[in-house]
């Protein structure tokens, strides 16, 4: 690992993080990056809603993005733990600057349907799920251990930024330009982190003992591991139940801009970007932080935060309402998915890191698209409100079980190494 630049703590434990110089760059290389993702998930959403007005193929769509780290995000830890994850990290950019290329052509074009949209957004999820487990592991590689919680919050307020100023430059591009020109963008964006790999020195790490079964004895292997762990086991339930029923308002927002609140793509933009300053606030309010101290009660009370906001964000019709609901919304997302990344991927034994984000990433990218093809279908066949109240419902009951386990759960965190 490099040696790190002189520091100062105006910024705290962040600025410690962004001591490093390799883990500075590679944040450099990131943002634009992380940027164009959202430019493009929002240009998608709102091309498929132009082309089907149909919730459910928002469902589909959100579905084609992420479902496929449900499968291959297991195989890509796995990866992770096995070989150079530089040359992962390397390759699947590019693959997924090619399809944003794609995207732009045929659009342009005037060639693409929602079909074949379906397909290139599945292609861009299959080798998202082998990278964001390698991009999530290479933290461990730039920061020293110390550093790991801040590091994981400026990699989750490079996210979250980009929540907010990727949507707002797609609904830009979106009224003044067309979705083409977004998916190109998001093309260009790929280049940054690219570049960034070559700059960076990345220590290497010995890879684990691997598992006398093959790969999927270590698939089994880390699995066991992770559901046994009595942290890291609870985590991943918390985990899955936002996943499951408080992200599909997320993914289904296209849907809740255009029917339910009436509006085109500036209103979509702005639901976005709210939420995205909900979690960028957020992010950087724990990054600072500093400690995992009280992460397990943030965790569960996220439980909470969710019912109580899927109830708000689909039972009013007021505009100005669902926006400010929406930046609550992106508080409890950053606060679920930044605390238990956090927690796991400190406490993970080092052999099994590369499986446990996997595992991690599988429930909460897998999770979402679940929840939104199901709860999607079920809005056309049941309204708007049933799915949603079921779904709080079932958020405010894990709650309740969440809160007899945290302070357990709490106890091992905190204790001293």
């Amino acid at each position: 690992m490099a040696g790190r630049v002189e520091r100062t703590s105006r910024f705290g434990a962040i600025g410690q993080a962004l001591g490093n110089r390799d883990f500075a760059i590679y944040t450099a290389g990131n943002v634009p990056s992380v940027i164009g993702v959202w430019i493009q998930r929002v240009a998608v959403g709102w091309l498929t809603w132009e082309l089907t007005k149909s919730p459910g193929w928002l469902g589909l769509m959100s579905f084609a993005d992420l479902f496929p780290m449900v499968v291959l995000s297991p195989l890509a830890g796995v990866l992770a733990d096995r070989i150079d994850r530089v040359r992962i990290a390397k390759t699947i950019p590019m693959i997924c600057a090619a399809q944003a290329l794609t995207l732009t052509v045929l659009t342009m074009a005037g060639f693409i349907t929602v079909e074949i949209m379906f397909l290139l957004v599945l292609v861009n999820g299959a080798g998202q799920s082998f990278f964001q487990p390698v991009r999530q592991a290479l933290v461990q590689n730039l920061v020293p251990r110390n550093d790991m919680p801040a590091a994981i919050a400026v990699n989750s307020i490079a996210w979250n930024t980009a929540r907010f100023v990727g949507p707002a430059i797609a609904g830009m591009i979106l009224v003044w330009g067309n979705a083409a020109l977004a998916f190109a963008v998001n093309a260009a964006s790929y280049m940054c982190y690219i570049a960034a790999l070559r700059v960076i020195d990345i220590s290497s790490e010995s890879p684990g003992e691997r598992s006398p079964h093959g790969l999927l004895g270590e698939l089994v292997e880390g699995y066991r591991y992770a559901f046994r762990h009595p942290v890291i086991g609870p985590c991943f339930v918390i985990l899955a139940t936002v996943a499951l029923f408080g992200r599909p308002v997320v993914e289904l927002l296209p849907g809740f801009a255009a029917a339910v609140y009436g509006r085109g793509p500036d209103g979509l933009a702005w639901l976005t970007a709210s939420m995205g300053i909900g979690a960028m606030a957020s992010a950087f309010w724990l990054g600072q932080r500093g400690r995992l101290a009280g992460l397990a009660g943030l965790a569960v009370m996220s439980l909470l935060g969710a019912g109580v906001l899927v109830i708000a964000v689909t039972t009013t019709t007021h505009f100005p309402f669902a926006v400010v609901c929406m930046a609550g919304v992106g508080v409890v997302q950053v606060v679920t998915g930044m605390t238990i990344q956090t927690i796991v991927q400190t406490i993970a034994a080092p052999a099994m890191r590369g499986r446990i984000l996997a595992t991690y990433t599988m429930i909460w990218m897998g999770g979402a698209s679940l929840g939104a093809v199901v709860i999607g279908w079920l809005w056309e066949w049941f309204g708007l409100h049933a799915p949603f109240l079921a779904s709080a419902a079932i958020l405010v009951l894990v709650w309740l079980w969440a809160m007899r386990i945290r302070h357990g759960v709490a106890r091992v965190i905190e204790e001293p190494d």
